[in-house]
């Protein structure tokens, strides 16, 4: 599949937040200058999002989503790969944590994350918007 990646613009905003609900995703305090796109080039259609959460002292990846047609072909990795590199380019390389879905564990540790037993309270503090947050775990870039 030909895609590309390209940080979003306001424009995006409103197909941003229908795919990351899609997913349910977290929108929180979201702008578009911490989003990364994936468009597909034969159409030019938005297939792909992801966030990077400044929190100061470290980051969060978050609202990944992934337009169903097209998963399972790169696009997830593409844009935590994305994320990753504008962590190093914006914020000097300060820890990245993600929470996710116990069957999105493998995806993540495949681009180098692990799972935590202790993470910043700011992102346990989020366990209690997820209906089952006993499926829910930590992981952070190593």
């Amino acid at each position: 599949m030909n895609f590309s990646v390209s940080n979003a613009t306001i424009d995006d905003l409103p197909n941003i937040i229908e795919l990351v609900n899609s997913v349910d995703g977290d929108l929180e305090e979201a702008y578009p200058g911490q989003f990364v796109i994936v468009r597909e080039h034969n159409t030019d259609k938005l297939i792909g999002c992801g966030r990077l959460k400044d929190y100061f002292y470290f980051a969060e990846v978050a609202s990944i989503a992934v337009n169903k047609k097209y998963r399972h072909q790169n696009v997830g990795k593409k844009i935590v790969e994305s994320l990753i590199e504008k962590n190093s380019e914006e914020y000097d390389d300060i820890p990245i944590y993600l929470l996710c879905n116990n069957e999105n564990i493998k995806f993540f540790e495949k681009g180098g994350f692990s799972l935590l037993e202790k993470c910043p309270i700011e992102l346990w503090t989020k366990l209690n918007r997820y209906p089952d947050s006993n499926n829910v775990m930590g992981l952070c870039k190593t």
